[in-house]
């Protein structure tokens, strides 16, 4: 086996050990909201891709679960424009409200050529909260559903 593909992979184990085998709660689980924006790019357009932003907020309810409102719009740059209101409803796998499966559900307005139509959203999405610090957050994400297909991002977010 080559040797720096056996060291990139202990130094990945010991990176996902260390962020998931913190013993006691992080000071932030008091902290109940969550607001976010950042950049997505999709598959929202027929010649390929779309670049657009995303905002939100999160409203944490139980143990491991959040409630949220999402606006997502992108455009390829030519004649086709998207914009995405939508709900979210969010389970994180951890404690530490890190690794989380996301659905989506909402409607997609498009525009295009001068025409607008509207789609059911639903979608699914997945990715890592990665808190920096008690209040201030990022998380890289990938998305799939329909009428996108497919697409990705990083956020950057504030909690409250």
């Amino acid at each position: 086996m080559n040797k720096k593909l056996l060291i990139i992979f202990f130094l990945f184990l010991i990176f996902v050990f260390y962020i998931t085998a913190q013993e006691e709660a992080p000071r932030y689980t008091n902290r109940r909201t969550a607001f976010s924006y950042g950049v997505d790019i999709n598959l929202n357009s027929s010649s390929g891709f779309a670049y657009g932003a995303v905002l939100g907020a999160d409203f944490y309810f139980l143990n491991k679960s959040a409630f949220g409102f999402q606006l997502t719009a992108s455009s390829d740059g030519d004649s086709n424009n998207v914009i995405e209101p939508s709900l979210a409803f969010r389970h994180y796998f951890t404690d530490l409200y890190s690794i989380y499966l996301q659905l989506d559900s909402g409607v997609s307005i498009i525009t295009e050529t001068g025409q607008v139509r509207f789609n059911l959203l639903l979608g699914l999405r997945t990715g890592y909260r990665l808190h920096i610090t008690e209040i201030f957050f990022i998380e890289p994400f990938i998305r799939g559903g329909y009428p996108y297909i497919a697409g990705g991002g990083f956020i950057l977010g504030y909690r409250k």
